[in-house]
């Protein structure tokens, strides 16, 4: 989707890199949703909180059509059911969100109380996870929840899950019951992506979450001591400043503490990363 934090180096590699196929989780006709949302601020038409949250966006993304376009290069819709076959069959890609209603829902300017069908479904979730004793993780945006989630299925078993900013909500609906051994933990690691039902459900070996210097105290603590919890080795996508991190004698970096943070219960510091 269009946050800066996921589409501000795409532009580079449409310069740089050979594509055949481009895909967002916007209407075809990208270039008019850019225009309209201009009219409709002209206008105002949107309150201002919900223009900042697309303006910061908004430069960025034409420069991405842009480049798109002078490679010849249509960016095209993706919407859950359709796949991708890889390496003659051994490897598919299913495309499990966004659907035309969460994409339509993302897009709306929808301002007043909630629909009486959503009110229902968070009432179903909510009970479930309590009649389980799991705390559910809070609400994200429409717009996260819009996010392009990705099955890899390897010899005709699901093997990883790339979530991009979406809701544990809408992730359980998508994976129905599924097991990932390779999870990309949703939301930078936000409390808003995952829970213990989610977690108890998905039972990933490896997670990984991309993540870098940032305000909001992503990746949360809870998360990270669930994810422990339930076995999965877990690794940041950087050294972030200010962490405690180890460094794994494969290269990879593991996750890091916080200097600011209290210490966690089984948690033991280390030496910063000097490699």
């Amino acid at each position: 989707h269009l946050d800066l934090d996921h589409i501000g180096g795409l532009a580079r590699v449409v310069e740089r890199c050979t594509i055949d196929n481009f895909y967002l989780n916007l209407p075809q006709d990208i270039r008019a949703t850019v225009m309209l949302l201009i009219l409709q601020k002209m206008r105002k038409q949107k309150t201002a909180k919900l223009w900042e949250r697309i303006e910061k966006n908004l430069d960025t993304a034409v420069a991405l059509v842009d480049a798109l376009t002078a490679r010849g290069k249509v960016p095209e819709r993706i919407i859950a059911g359709e796949y991708f076959p890889l390496n003659n069959g051994d490897i598919w890609i299913n495309v499990l969100n966004p659907t035309p209603a969460r994409l339509e829902e993302a897009w709306a300017e929808i301002e007043g109380e909630e629909k009486l069908e959503k009110a229902i479904e968070r009432f179903i979730s909510e009970k479930l996870a309590e009649k389980l004793g799991y705390e559910e993780a809070p609400e994200t945006s429409a717009e996260n929840n819009s996010s392009v989630v990705l099955e890899i299925v390897y010899q005709n078993a699901p093997y990883a899950l790339l979530t991009a900013d979406a809701g544990a909500d809408v992730l359980r609906e998508v994976t129905q019951g599924k097991q990932y051994r390779f999870l990309k933990v949703p939301h930078h690691g936000s409390k808003t992506g995952l829970d213990e039902a989610l977690i108890a459900q998905l039972r990933p070996t490896t997670a990984f979450i991309p993540v870098g210097p940032n305000s909001y105290g992503h990746p949360a603590n809870e998360i990270l001591d669930l994810l422990r919890q339930y076995g999965a080795g877990t690794y940041c996508s950087e050294k972030v400043n200010g962490c405690r991190q180890a460094c794994p004698t494969t290269g990879r970096r593991n996750i890091c503490q916080p200097y600011d943070r209290t210490n966690r219960p089984g948690w033991v510091p280390v030496t910063p990363c000097t490699n």
